[in-house]
């Protein structure tokens, strides 16, 4: 069902106000997302959001014929009010930018 966690710099934001960011199979639904978040995390699941995201194409061979791949989902999902994920957590280790402290 969950494929992974997507950690990128604007989930770690959100993971701040309890919204966590997951890629899941195609086929997944809503309440079975919320279902196995439940049981693998042991947290109260609030709602969850879903989003087909299309797969960009890409030219392919002597003719640059266009060719798309399989289009992904994600899934957003929010927990209940002092819940979190360790997953997600970030310590508090500033950022580093271009070798500077």
């Amino acid at each position: 069902m969950l494929l992974k966690p997507l950690i990128t710099e604007k989930t770690m934001k959100e993971a701040a106000r309890s919204c966590y960011t997951f890629m899941v199979q195609r086929e997944a639904d809503k309440r079975s997302i919320a279902k196995t978040v439940k049981e693998l995390y042991s947290v109260t699941v609030i709602s969850v959001s879903t989003v087909t995201i299309p797969q960009k194409g890409r030219r392919f061979g002597r003719r640059a014929k266009l060719v798309s791949g399989s289009p992904t989902k994600k899934a957003i999902v929010k927990l209940a009010p002092g819940q979190t994920l360790s997953l997600f957590e970030s310590g508090n280790q500033k950022d580093q930018v271009g070798g500077k402290q």
